[in-house]
């Protein structure tokens, strides 16, 4: 089997589903069948729906290599934003509800939006939580409902618009533009994030910023455990309260937070600012061995050396109202 698309010119009625899965070596090909489950009266929508049930369903090895399968698999296909839409509301009532939330779902969207010669999408996802959907993404597209995990992965541009709440790993190594979320995040928000910018307009649940490396985060709501876990560079802005080990095992960035800490704000902090607008908890800068804490509020207690101190000499600066209390 050649790399080119499967649709083949002067066949595009027919085009033969089963050639998709067997370029695939590692993936057992799947029974051709017959799209029956949504009616389907134009060609464009029937293509579209003939290479998604031509995906096997297992999960990719070789994710960038599959994603490329997929862009050679619709480039033929003549579509506009407005069929892939009305393929996503078919979806919704579709029979076979594993093949819809498996992750190829998503990347087959993914494949499906960026080869588009339009550039706006509005997606009516109903209850359906479709993963890695805006994968590589360079589109503007707004989510009528909410979305699964890995929301925006590999995002080079354009914008993602969520009207409701995300699963985990929002902005997954995320690139460049732009996500919005309405709703809430769930966990790991942002990991490893190299560029662009995300607001979360509701709350952040554990560890949002993790791994992060640029770019920017504003979360309007609360963060949960460990926000910024080993952020090595970028900005996070959390503008209401935030859970326990702030900043655990960070080594550069920003983080302000302008509401309140539980306790161990500073937790194996490394490098890079935190500062803190409101009340810090207990055992600010537990096991802190760099980087800088800025507290604006009070706080309960500072770190115990001996206790958390794990074979490592205690460093960086903790300030209080400006004035340096712990450190040189």
């Amino acid at each position: 089997m050649d790399g080119h698309a499967v649709f083949q010119p002067g066949n595009r009625s027919k085009p033969p589903a089963l050639a998709f899965a067997n370029r695939f070596g590692r993936y057992a090909p799947e029974t051709e069948r017959d799209v029956r489950k949504v009616e389907v009266r134009d060609e464009a929508l029937r293509s579209i729906f003939k290479v998604w049930e031509s995906i096997p369903t297992t999960e990719p090895v070789v994710i960038p290599t599959y994603y490329m399968e997929l862009l050679r698999a619709v480039k033929d296909i003549e579509y506009s934003a407005h069929d892939v839409e009305r393929f996503v509301l078919a979806l919704e009532g579709y029979q076979d509800e594993k093949k819809v939330y498996y992750s190829a779902t998503g990347y087959f969207l993914s494949a499906l939006i960026n080869n588009c010669r339009d550039s706006d999408f509005t997606l009516n996802v109903g209850y359906l939580k479709i993963t890695y959907l805006g994968y590589q993404n360079t589109k503007n597209i707004v989510i009528n409902g909410s979305a699964g995990h890995s929301l925006g992965t590999w995002m080079k541009s354009g914008s993602i618009t969520v009207l409701g709440d995300t699963d985990s790993h929002v902005a997954c190594e995320m690139e460049g533009g732009e996500i919005l979320v309405k709703g809430n995040a769930s966990n790991n928000a942002c990991y490893r994030m190299t560029g662009g910018k995300v607001v979360i307009e509701g709350n952040a649940q554990g560890q949002v910023g993790d791994h992060m490396l640029e770019g920017s985060v504003i979360v309007e709501g609360n963060a949960g455990f460990q926000a910024a876990y080993c952020m090595a560079g970028g900005f996070l802005w959390i503008r209401g309260d935030v859970g326990t080990d702030l900043g655990c095992f960070m080594k550069d960035g920003i983080v302000l937070v302008d509401g309140n800490a539980v306790e161990r704000a500073g937790y194996k902090l490394k490098g890079g600012k935190i500062r803190i607008s409101g009340n810090a908890g207990k055992e600010v800068g537990a096991a802190m061995l760099g980087g800088e804490l800025h507290i604006d509020g009070s706080y309960e207690s500072l770190r115990d050396a001996h206790s958390y101190d794990y074979g490592t000499v205690p460093g960086g600066r903790i300030y209080h109202a400006g004035r340096l209390i712990v450190g040189e």
